[in-house]
């Protein structure tokens, strides 16, 4: 009775199909648990994610090569396939070009790691800028300062010319520009600029921070400062709050702006 359990041919196809349904269901639940600890290590490396896809992909076609194995019919059809292998793999392969050069360029990510998990880089052929946030044997998910998220192909990815904002150094410049009157105290407007840099808390590498003078313009002359921070997804907040700083200083000071002609005139 044992034996002609587990010999396939001679049990009834009720039982055949309880025991795919029951395979079916172990791939997926196996399947579905790897990804929820996959999903929980959202800060792992490029190198982590990429396993975890083929890890998962794995985990589906064993499944689905046990489930297949349970036909009683399966045996010949593999020593059939398995025959006229040169043929499909010749067919496959042409079929499949597109998803194989997708996980050979995700290969080539993950061992070169132009980027990693939550860097912030730019696509500059796709003009595609955003947060990485995984990468799969097909796609690089790509968070966009929208909060959308870009599926770009590994083989995009990889073709393009990528700025990665944390690539060895994750510090970022950004610029605070001010066109002052030409009737104003430039020494002490420079000293303001540089005071409003040097006083923020989250700006870096600014002991004493030089300020430029760019050019005399047509409405007054031109001024720069440099805003030094640990990153770039702090650089938008901090030069806001520099701007602000040298308006309400300018304002209590009574230094002028350049002027601008007014547009309804």
């Amino acid at each position: 009775m044992a034996e002609s359990f587990f010999d396939i041919d001679k049990l009834h196809p009720l039982f055949v199909a309880l025991r795919m349904v029951f395979l079916l269901l172990a791939t997926l639940t196996a399947t579905s648990l790897f990804k929820r600890y996959a999903k929980r290590r959202m800060d792992a490396s490029i190198n982590l994610k990429f396993l975890y896809s083929i890890i998962s992909a794995a985990l589906y076609f064993l499944g689905f090569v046990a489930t297949l194995s349970q036909l009683p019919s399966f045996e010949k059809g593999f020593d059939t396939i398995v025959a006229g292998s040169g043929i499909f793999a010749l067919v496959f392969g042409l079929a499949a070009q597109e998803s194989l050069s997708n996980i050979v360029n995700g290969v080539f990510i993950s061992i070169f790691k132009p980027f990693e998990v939550n860097n912030r880089i730019h696509l500059n052929n796709a003009g595609i800028t955003g947060i990485v946030e995984d990468i799969t044997l097909r796609h690089t998910v790509v968070r966009t300062f929208q909060n959308s998220r870009l599926i770009i192909t590994n083989t995009a990815v990889n073709k393009d010319i990528i700025e990665n904002s944390h690539f060895t150094d994750s510090k970022s410049a950004g610029y605070v520009d001010v066109t002052l009157s030409y009737d104003a105290d430039l020494d002490r407007a420079c000293a303001i600029m540089s005071e409003a840099v040097k006083n923020h808390p989250r700006a870096v590498s600014n002991s004493n921070p030089s300020v430029n003078l760019r050019s005399f313009g047509i409405y007054g002359i031109e001024l720069r400062v440099t805003v030094w921070t640990a990153d770039i997804n702090a650089n938008y907040d901090v030069t806001s709050d520099v701007r602000k700083a040298i308006k309400r200083t300018f304002d209590e000071e009574g230094i002028a702006f350049g002027h601008y002609p007014d547009p309804s005139s």
